[in-house]
């Protein structure tokens, strides 16, 4: 962690302090103290800025809702401040604050995204997303969501043509001047892996929706340098990200599109066709419970399914599974699990954007 703390490589400094609160958390005796202070030592002894070091960390934790990430917050903070004082719930005037500041915080093109939206039909709900065998059942116990249909794993030249001729597809609808609908989006997530000392992209997610129902590809990223598989994909990405007219939807993808530019070897702009759906969920999440951060994917998803629970459907029931967060993603094949877990991620960011759509009606 101090070896990529140097180098700044914050996304390895995040892996290496994740690996090591996953082991302190298995030991019986308080641990926290002790590691907050040494992390505090080689903090003040590194060159790099420890508000850079704080904001970057944050960012990283913010993708995943884990005990590990709340941990590492925790950890990160007293790391910083070297004090023992267990953090304290904020009061009502201070979250009252927290909402006014982070309403005025959400761009402005957001706000005309959604007001446009506003104006198309939405038929896109969490329905779709609930193919358990046993969810007509009345029953309270917990089952999570899933796709209707397993991805599409995408690791050859062919299976590439046939995704780029579908995002085609998404772009032709773009141009043919109807009025703004989900069916314009392409939703996008990334699974990543350390391989040796560096941080390296396993797979992208892409989903889009092919008559009104969310389907998802899962790239292959691992295809070796200078083969035809690794230069049609960079040429992809390169179309997707940079070039094309697409909306594209993600989540706290700041780190993916970092990542993303390493990849393809030509740093990725940001423009008004990127929708952070964090910052929309919390945005809609402030306005019907209290919240005194941005939240995780996991919770997003559990605060739309909670509050906006029809008792006849049962939402309240289901959940994001994140079991394959952290799994080996460098190994191949992928496990059925994998595809699953990796093609919902991304799916689901079309989902909630549906919900948060009908709700800001």
């Amino acid at each position: 962690a101090e070896t990529a703390l140097n180098g700044e490589r914050y996304d390895e400094m995040f892996l290496s302090l994740t690996k090591i609160v996953i082991l302190m958390d298995t030991k019986t005796g308080p641990w926290m103290f002790d590691l907050a202070k040494r992390m505090h030592n080689f903090l003040e002894s590194s060159s790099a800025s420890v508000e850079n070091v704080k904001r970057e960390l944050q960012t990283l934790c913010d993708s995943y809702d884990n005990r590990q990430s709340v941990l590492l917050r925790k950890l990160l903070s007293k790391s910083i401040d070297q004090d023992d004082v267990t953090i304290k719930r904020p009061s009502q005037s201070s979250i009252k604050q927290k909402k006014k500041k982070h309403n005025h915080s959400l761009p402005a093109h957001y706000k005309s995204t959604l007001k446009l939206l506003q104006s198309s039909p939405t038929l896109l709900s969490w329905d779709f997303l609930m193919n358990d065998c046993a969810s007509s059942s009345s029953d309270s116990i917990s089952k999570t969501l899933s796709l209707p249909s397993r991805p599409i794993f995408v690791d050859s030249c062919q299976e590439l043509e046939c995704l780029q001729s579908k995002l085609h597809g998404v772009v032709g609808q773009c141009e043919s001047g109807v009025d703004l609908s989900l069916s314009q989006f392409v939703a996008f997530d990334t699974e990543w892996y350390s391989a040796a000392t560096t941080t390296q992209l396993a797979t992208i997610q892409l989903s889009i929706l092919e008559e009104g129902i969310p389907s998802s590809w899962v790239v292959d990223l691992m295809c070796a340098d200078g083969t035809p598989n690794y230069s049609m994909t960079c040429d992809l990405l390169r179309w997707l990200f940079m070039e094309s007219e697409l909306n594209l939807v993600g989540f706290a993808y700041k780190h993916d599109l970092h990542m993303l530019s390493t990849y393809i070897g030509q740093e990725i702009t940001m423009s008004p066709k990127y929708i952070d759906l964090q910052l929309l969920a919390a945005h809609q999440m402030m306005e019907e419970e209290d919240i005194t951060s941005l939240p995780g994917l996991k919770s997003c998803c559990d605060h739309f399914l909670k509050f906006g629970a029809d008792p006849e459907k049962n939402w309240g029931c289901y959940s994001l599974s994140k079991k394959e967060q952290c799994s080996e993603w460098g190994k191949r094949p992928l496990t059925p699990s994998q595809l699953d877990y990796a093609g919902l991620d991304a799916a689901v960011l079309l989902v909630a954007l549906a919900d948060i759509i009908v709700r800001a009606r």
